[in-house]
């Protein structure tokens, strides 16, 4: 072959090499599955309307309506928002983890298993890997309400935490200035528990929680004659 033919020929295939798209990595899947919806009602994940049967998946936004309500089985446990309620979800390796933005939820976890919930700061999960079920509440930035029927309940906010016991209703002050302002006001609210007050937070105890509601929470995120 000619010396000319060879360079032309030897341009022509280096220009066509850059030339060439290099094809694109695939478009990373969704994450897998982290739960199903098990009943809904004015419910939604995103801007998306939820109904039973629906996928959950690591990352999604989940909210009810002033009137709605959802229920999630998440593995063995259940995760139930209960109205005008704000929640997202993400996959921990023993469970599930929820980050409350507004309302009110009850959850679950089994045997081995666990779950978190975050909000105002505060990380709320169980004490350990037992059967678990509890109600939270986010009243405002500053305060929560735990009513935890089974299992005890770990109260953490940075290195600080407290161990809250099952069958009690709690309510959580974070860093409340009234506090600093007048401490004895807090005693007239009820008794702290267990007797500490924590620089980031206080929790009070409210009292024993009515059979009526360890009932409706056993229902929401226990029962086994939930679909």
């Amino acid at each position: 072959m000619p010396k000319l033919c060879r360079v032309v020929l030897g341009l022509t295939i280096a220009t066509l090499a850059f030339a060439v798209p290099v094809p694109a990595s695939p478009a990373s899947s969704r994450m897998a599955p982290l739960g199903v919806v098990m009943s809904a009602d004015n419910a939604s994940s995103g801007v998306d309307v939820v109904n039973s049967g629906a996928t959950i998946y690591d990352g999604d936004q989940l909210a009810t309506r002033d009137d709605g309500a959802m229920l999630l089985r998440i593995g063995t446990g259940k995760l139930f928002l209960h109205k005008a309620t704000s929640v997202r979800l993400h996959a921990l390796s023993t469970g599930f983890s929820a980050n409350l933005d507004k309302g009110t939820v009850s959850m679950s976890s089994e045997e081995g298993r666990t779950f978190e919930l975050l909000t105002n700061g505060l990380t709320i999960r169980p004490a350990g890997l037992h059967s678990t079920a509890v109600q939270i509440e986010r009243v405002s930035p500053t305060e929560v309400i735990l009513i935890s029927t089974r299992g005890d309940l770990k109260v953490s906010l940075g290195d600080e935490a407290e161990t809250v016991s099952a069958g009690n209703s709690y309510k959580v002050e974070v860093d409340p200035p009234a506090v600093e302002a007048d401490p004895a006001g807090l005693e007239q609210q009820g008794a702290i528990y267990p007797g500490r007050r924590r620089k980031g937070f206080y929790i009070v105890l409210i009292g024993a929680i009515a059979a009526v509601t360890a009932v409706a929470i056993w229902r929401a995120v226990m029962s086994p004659d939930k679909p």
